[in-house]
């Protein structure tokens, strides 16, 4: 098996410190912990919400959820991705997941499997509108028919009737996520028609912070809850400060050497030492979810201070300048997001230079070996004692 010499952690006390930020804007939140909790760990981040009260979460698949009931978990689990397979349908009905059905096809893998196993109860689902991202949904115009469908059915029971906001963090496009709240709210009302105790929710983390009126029932927060900030760079960004990053990454400083000035360094030449220089190589790469379009770009923290990236990012190791870093020796820890200090590496900062959004950040750099789950353990040990 590959075991990186990069290192997570996950401090799950700021996750703790989000979630009552998030709650403060809203009471009822159904935090996103898709895609093994953004990276962050599924089961540790889980057993944190449950800690502190949270009775709706939103997984991925129904498999997570399954997942989440083998840890004993008690809460009312919705499948985002809905039904992908046959057997989906009865994982969710054997683990009470409740799966979000977007098309009639869903509703049908439902209609055939409860037939097969003459299931006497109904199945519990989330009815999911399309009001303008274009992925899943059944359109705002047949809401009214549909709801008349369901009704129908003995098999399912809509509990949620929700949507997605496609441009909640672009102010740029405010109109377009006004238009889709009114579209929801008139899918939401046929809805409500039908089945007045369905709950509604409509708000991602840029919607939260952005438009606490048009969450609904249930706020949806994912990135935020694990302190990136959806606004960063709009002027809006101070709508998410406060939130503490939730993910570390860090690996060890392999070698320190000196290079001569003319002398390259990496794959391809492509940096020359202007002068005589000092470098580190650290031990992590694109093999670690840290990717070669980092290379010449962004730094490591070491020692509480910046160290440039020099040449092209190697698959398991990259190389830094530490010229201007005292003491500086092998066995150092070289930290590639987060670190201790004011100069600390934020998921917006190294999404910056990689090119991308934090979300993708936390889900390649989460694929790591993680030490949440004894940093749970030690918080849960002194909560008790």
């Amino acid at each position: 098996m590959f075991l990186s010499s990069a290192l997570i952690t996950v401090h799950l006390e700021n996750l703790r410190h989000n979630l009552k930020t998030l709650l403060a804007r809203h009471p009822l939140l159904m935090p996103v912990i898709k895609a093994d909790a953004y990276g962050h760990g599924i089961v540790a981040v889980a057993r944190v919400l449950a800690e502190e009260g949270i009775t709706h979460m939103a997984v991925g698949s129904v498999g997570e959820g399954a997942l989440l009931r083998q840890d004993g978990h008690t809460a009312f689990l919705l499948a985002l991705l809905g039904l992908a397979r046959d057997e989906d349908t009865a994982i969710a009905a054997n683990y009470d997941i409740t799966p979000l059905v977007h098309n009639r096809e869903s509703l049908q893998r439902i209609l055939v499997q409860s037939h097969l196993t003459g299931r006497p109860t109904p199945l519990s689902i989330a009815v999911k509108f399309d009001t303008g991202m274009s992925r899943l949904g059944f359109r705002v115009e047949e809401a009214a028919d549909l709801a008349d469908y369901l009704r129908t059915l003995h098999e399912v029971h809509p509990v949620l009737v929700m949507s997605h906001l496609a441009a909640s963090d672009t102010p740029a496009l405010d109109a377009f996520t006004h238009e889709q709240a009114k579209r929801f709210l008139d899918a939401a009302a046929s809805m409500k028609a039908v089945f007045p105790n369905i709950k509604t929710s409509l708000t991602n983390s840029p919607g939260l912070l952005c438009w606490p009126s048009y969450v609904g029932d249930l706020a949806r927060p994912g990135v935020t809850l694990y302190g990136g900030n959806p606004l960063h760079g709009t002027d809006r960004a101070k709508l998410g400060m406060g939130l503490l990053p939730v993910m570390e990454m860090a690996a060890p400083v392999l070698s320190v050497h000196p290079v001569e000035q003319g002398a390259t360094v990496s794959y391809g030449c492509l940096y020359k030492a202007p002068r005589d220089i000092r470098v580190a190589v650290v031990g992590a790469g694109y093999a670690d979810g840290y990717p070669r379009a980092l290379s010449m770009r962004g730094a490591v923290l070491v020692r509480g201070r910046r160290a440039p990236i020099l040449g092209r990012v190697c698959m398991q190791m990259c190389i830094v300048d530490v010229t201007d870093i005292p003491g500086v020796e092998p066995g150092d820890t070289a930290y590639l997001l987060g670190g201790p200090g004011p100069l600390s590496i934020r998921p917006e900062e190294l999404a910056e230079w990689w090119g991308t959004i934090s979300y993708e950040v936390f889900c390649a750099l989460g694929r790591n070996r993680r030490v949440s789950e004894k940093k749970f353990s030690e918080y849960s040990r002194r909560h008790e004692s």
